[in-house]
């Protein structure tokens, strides 16, 4: 079938549209996206597939080159999959995952020092609550150890008494 942008948006979760002249790219959609996907059988007969991109970002034409470049490559004897997922494998971790494993972790609060901080800052628990736009029920269950209290809440509301007590 020609490639017909308007019914591309239309294809639902798991549906796929094949495109004319060019054996195994096809567009499959999911929940989220569409993307353009390579099918093709390896040496031993297996189905593999590789993603070759997203649409509408990356264009049928663009689709079309990539995709005649991992042809010639399977005609020369090699598996584009294989290939991408040794390469993936021995890339460093992506930048996002080294800057999650870098940041620092605090441990969360006791309910002792919750209270005590509190009762320093001279606050009720529904104001405490209201400084980090909590409920006092939120704010008595971090006093009695119900709940933990997030190190990013209790970052917030230290910051934040200091800035009361400064004014």
């Amino acid at each position: 079938m020609t490639f017909d942008p308007h019914t591309a948006k239309l294809l639902k979760p798991g549906e796929y549209q094949s495109i004319d002249n060019c054996p195994g790219l096809r567009l499959w959609a999911s929940a989220s996206k569409h993307a353009w996907i390579y099918r093709y059988n390896d040496a031993e007969g297996r189905k593999r597939q590789i993603k070759i991109g997203e649409w509408p970002a990356m264009p049928l034409a663009d689709a079309m080159r990539e995709w005649d470049q991992l042809r010639q490559a399977r005609k020369d004897g090699k598996d584009p999959a294989t290939e991408k997922r040794a390469a993936r494998a021995q890339s460093p971790a992506r930048p996002a995952d080294r800057k999650r494993d870098a940041l620092p972790t605090a441990p969360s609060p006791t309910p002792g020092e919750i209270r005590a901080a509190r009762l320093a800052a001279n606050l009720t628990q529904t104001a405490a609550g209201e400084l980090l736009h909590t409920t006092c029920r939120t704010w008595q269950q971090w006093e009695a150890g119900d709940r933990a209290m997030h190190p990013a809440f209790w970052e917030l509301f230290q910051r934040k008494v200091g800035e009361v007590q400064m004014q």
